[in-house]
């Protein structure tokens, strides 16, 4: 029965609005603007990579236990230098067919056949065949230079976005097999190491089931309605409802040394390391680290390189609303000069709120 896969995969959900095409309408724009920011974006390799890398080495060490953690970190760290290259070349080898000559292929082919990078199901439909089709035997003669370069540039850094992206969940699919476990079941495990893009479920069909109730309906057309109207809505829910289900069944490692705990003393302790590095580069006086944008210094951990320039590296979301926090600790008991121009609940509210899949009060809270 393929109804649960393509529920999973959301081909099931009408949309709140399809009799008056403002689904379509809001859809095709949302797809295009995320396009743009992502998939079509070659300066989002390296900010997405350093992101997902967060948030799936929290999420592991939560999950798994110490040696599944060192085993997937090794994996990862292999794929991110040594075998970068030979990594990058997997997904060429499966789409021309070449079966599996070493370990490595073998589970890159497990995770492609199984849908560890496109879902959950590997599945295509006419539609999509079709168009395939049609690009591969399109006569390249006719076009003029530029459209092919074009055209080969934004597939390139598509393909090369892509690559990125599932550096991790690979790393993980890796790391179950080797423990030993089943196919299915490292499917599963790649697929929750970072946010999952592919389940977005059947939405406003929910709603519309005979048993329905009138709060069921309400969720339904409203999460279907969200979805097409806000960018990243969908990965906003799937990352909270990871972190939900972390904080539900492993508190204590949330607390104490992946998340909680951590991210607080990190935004509170930077500004001070910061400081001494100012310091050691004849800075000091000026506090290039409060002089930064409040939003920049509560998004990525800032390391002062001398000479007015930082070393940034992107934090999560579900991390960085704990790392603000922090942040605004320190401005009221370690240097003023971080202290915001908001009131200070307004400011604590406004980091929380970050986690949610439509931040209502908004960055910064203004």
């Amino acid at each position: 029965n393929p109804r649960p896969a393509q529920a999973l995969r959301g081909d099931l959900a009408p949309t709140v609005n399809k009799e008056f095409g403002l689904d379509k309408i809001m859809g095709r724009i949302n797809r295009v603007m995320a396009g743009a920011f992502t998939s079509y974006n070659p300066t989002f390799m390296a900010t997405n990579l350093l992101r997902d890398t967060g948030f799936a080495n929290n999420n592991i060490a939560v999950k798994e236990g110490g040696k599944y953690y060192f085993k997937f970190l090794k994996n990862q760290a292999a794929l991110l230098t040594k075998n970068i290259g030979k990594y990058a070349k997997l997904k060429w080898d499966y789409d021309k067919g070449i079966a599996p000559r070493n370990e490595m292929e073998q589970y890159f082919y497990e995770f492609m056949k199984n849908g560890g990078k496109t879902g959950f199901v590997n599945q295509q439909d006419i539609a999509k065949l079709e168009k395939l089709l049609a690009e591969n035997n399109q006569n390249f003669s006719a076009l003029n230079a530029g459209t092919v370069v074009a055209k080969y540039t934004v597939n390139a850094i598509k393909a090369a976005n892509d690559r990125i992206e599932n550096i991790n969940r690979f790393a993980a699919y890796m790391t179950s097999r080797q423990m030993g476990r089943s196919v299915m079941r490292s499917i599963y495990d790649a697929k929750e190491v970072s946010v999952n893009f592919n389940r977005k479920g059947a939405a406003g069909n929910t709603g519309r089931t005979p048993n329905a109730t009138a709060n069921m309906k309400l969720a339904a057309n409203l999460a279907s309605f969200t979805r097409g109207a806000y960018l990243f809505f969908n990965a906003g829910v799937q990352g909270l409802n990871l972190w939900s289900k972390n904080f539900r069944d492993h508190k204590v490692k949330m607390a104490s040394f992946a998340v909680g705990i951590p991210m607080l003393l990190g935004g509170f302790v930077i500004p001070m390391f910061n400081q001494i590095l100012a310091e050691a580069a004849g800075d000091g006086d000026d506090d290039p680290y409060a002089n930064l944008p409040e939003w920049t210094r509560r998004n990525n951990f800032c390391f002062y390189l001398g000479k007015g320039t930082f070393l940034k590296i992107p934090l999560p979301i579900e991390l960085r609303a704990f790392f603000g926090l922090g942040d605004i600790a320190a401005g009221y008991i370690v240097n003023e000069h971080l202290k915001s121009d908001k009131n200070v609940a307004l400011d604590v509210a406004s980091q929380l709120t970050q986690i949610l899949p439509v931040d209502f009060l908004g960055e910064g809270g203004s």
